[in-house]
């Protein structure tokens, strides 16, 4: 049997590190208002231009050039956050990334979020995290059985939203829930 041709507008391509990406496990994507592409891998980030990746290795000085990157925000400014391996936390700014915040544990976030007030979100594990300051905070909220947050955005209202994985088989948790108003 002939299959019927599907023409599509849409292309699909495959890029890995012999086009240029640092790493080859994406973990975030985000596009910024001038169209760029930035990618966050497990060897570092890189912005595409629709043809070639540019790699941002280090990210800033004094940092060792292979870091993962662990999530990507674009905030409703066009500011680019990264979150990165060592737990901090940088941004975008006049084409060089600064430091803002870092978690005492110096453990990664699984995501991140800017609510309109300014102050950063990030989950990690189940638990949720607020920006004071050069540091985040521990917010007295988990997750009970939640692995690690897939995603996190903040509404138009200021409620901080995030989607957790939850462990399966014979190890999970009977339930996971969770009750709480971050914002």
């Amino acid at each position: 049997w002939a299959q019927p041709r599907v023409t599509s507008p849409y292309r699909a391509d495959f890029f890995a590190t012999e086009a240029g990406l640092p790493g080859n496990q994406v973990n975030d994507i985000e596009q910024t208002a001038d169209g760029y592409l930035w990618v966050a891998t497990n060897g570092g980030l890189a912005r595409f231009d629709g043809h070639r990746f540019t790699t941002f290795a280090p990210l800033a000085p004094g940092m060792p050039p292979l870091t993962s990157i662990t999530s990507l925000h674009r905030s409703v400014g066009d500011t680019l956050f990264v979150a990165i391996g060592t737990g901090q936390v940088f941004r975008l700014e006049a084409g060089r990334f600064v430091r803002v915040a870092s978690v005492p544990e110096g453990v990664p976030f699984n995501a991140i979020a800017q609510d309109r007030s300014g102050q950063l979100w990030g989950t990690l594990n189940g638990r949720l995290y607020l920006q004071e300051g050069e540091h985040f905070r521990k917010m007295d909220y988990h997750v009970q059985g939640g692995l690690g947050s897939e995603g996190m955005v903040v509404n138009a209202d200021g409620q901080v939203w995030g989607a957790y994985a939850r462990a399966r088989g014979p190890r999970a948790p009977a339930s996971a829930s969770g009750r709480g108003r971050c914002a």
